[in-house]
């Protein structure tokens, strides 16, 4: 027995398994240990090669990793390869990524994430605009990718992530988009561009946009044709003003808007046009005093609306207010506070003599209000909503408070809360604006 039981203990059993169980071992490592494997026995030293995902993170010598990248694309077994992240934290010539890319090119590539390079800057080889097995390109990082002026043929392109990218012609956004007939998302972040961005796309589901200009009040226009659109998001790091011009946007339903300064009537336009299929809605702190500025100003009804997000910085809460009045089947109702910029005080919250928004004496059954931090604005907009909710079935607040005042805070919040015993209450503290947690229950 002893003797049979260590001829068993010496037999190599993984080895023995069938190759698709080898292949699936494989694809639960990391790139460079799967490579590790290779000097486990003559039968695994090529194993490798059979990987359709290959995330490379670059060691510290340069030398050994353009061995190491050039050993994997010219030893592979299998013809194409699924996915290949790459991940330079060091600075590598522009001329030897570039061929590194061109190599994976060859392979029908599926999806291409380039987004933590360190090289500046990267020109994107021609050939990859014109990779018909493509689904999914990521250009980001540190560094800065040139877009060529050439043609462009992806026809089965599906996502399109760009950071810091830099096109070399005005039309080349352009004519990557109306190439890409199947594209579902695109992301364009750090995008430069200060005259007009034209988005134009029968297919495109998910588009999301965050500006960005060293100019002050550089005013920009976006144009959006895109009759399948379910979610924008839309966001501006500096003080610009923004036009947005849309057509045919029937289908959407979640929109994002955070933007320093807005213009007027561009704003109210595209709320109006959207109006009537919008489910979700967030909006940052200028939107709706922009909204509201006139008395005279018309905002129509959104009676599919469901979830509305509201940051509270320097607008007045009676804003607030005045974007609930049109909200009539609101179920949702998410504030968040930056503790560390004021709110104005609005009487409108203790006055009884204006009326109280209907969504939240008959729809409202959630509330979240992450960033309370007990000054009297805050309490008075928490006990607004506790007075007026007649429906209200869950709530979840998230206090921003030093540890040596967390048992007063909960303290205080449980006893306001214990006015509706039926609700869920949900309440997390906070040591600090970043520690915001999640805003689910």
């Amino acid at each position: 027995m002893g003797s049979a039981s260590k001829k068993d203990s010496e037999i190599d059993w993984i080895s023995k398994l069938p190759e698709d169980i080898h292949h699936e071992i494989l694809s639960h490592l990391s790139t460079n240990d799967a490579i590790k494997t290779s000097v486990l026995s003559r039968s695994w030293r090529h194993k490798w090669t059979s990987l359709t995902n290959l995330d490379l993170i670059n060691p510290i010598n340069i030398e050994s990793f353009n061995d190491f990248i050039n050993r994997i694309t010219k030893t592979r077994s299998l013809p194409f390869v699924k996915r290949f992240k790459l991940t330079l934290k060091r600075t590598y010539s522009c001329s030897t990524v570039e061929s590194w890319i061109d190599a994976v090119i060859a392979y029908k590539i599926q999806e291409l994430d380039l987004c933590n390079i360190t090289c500046i800057p990267v020109r994107i080889p021609d050939c990859l605009f014109r990779c018909e097995s493509l689904q999914v390109l990521k250009l980001g990082g540190l560094g800065c990718y040139e877009i060529p002026k050439t043609t462009f043929f992806l026809p089965n392109l599906k996502i399109l992530r760009l950071r810091s990218v830099r096109y070399l012609s005005e039309s080349t956004l352009e004519g990557l988009l109306s190439s890409s007939r199947n594209l579902e998302e695109l992301v364009l972040y750090n995008y430069f561009k200060t005259k007009t961005l034209y988005v134009r796309s029968s297919s495109l589901k998910v588009l999301k946009i965050q500006m960005r200009n060293h100019l002050m009040m550089e005013t920009t226009r976006v144009v959006i044709d895109a009759p399948q659109l379910e979610f924008l998001e839309f966001g501006s790091n500096d003080r610009r003003v923004v036009e947005i011009e849309t057509n045919n946007l029937c289908s959407i339903v979640d929109v994002v808007l955070n933007l320093d300064l807005l213009l007027h009537c561009s704003i109210v336009q595209f709320l109006t046009n959207i109006s009537k299929t919008v489910k979700a809605l967030t909006l940052s702190p200028n939107i709706l005093e922009d909204l509201f500025y006139a008395s005279n100003t018309y905002m129509p009804s959104f009676p599919n609306l469901n979830q509305l997000v509201v940051s509270l910085f320097e607008s007045g809460t009676s804003d607030l207010l005045n974007m609930l009045r049109i909200l009539p089947n609101l179920k949702v109702l998410t504030l968040i506070r930056n503790v560390y910029r004021r709110v104005f005080s609005s009487e409108s919250w203790d006055d009884e003599q204006n009326a109280v928004p209907q969504c939240l004496t008959s729809s409202v059954e959630r509330f979240v209000f992450n960033g309370y931090s007990c000054c009297p604005i805050d309490v008075k907009m928490l006990e607004y909503v506790l007075k007026n909710a007649k429906v209200l079935k869950e709530i979840f607040i998230i206090a921003v408070c030093i540890k040596s005042s967390e048992e007063p805070v909960k303290e205080v919040l449980l006893n306001k809360l214990s006015v509706l015993p039926e609700c869920r209450v949900k309440i997390e503290y906070a040591r600090s604006y970043e520690m915001y947690v999640d805003l689910s229950l």
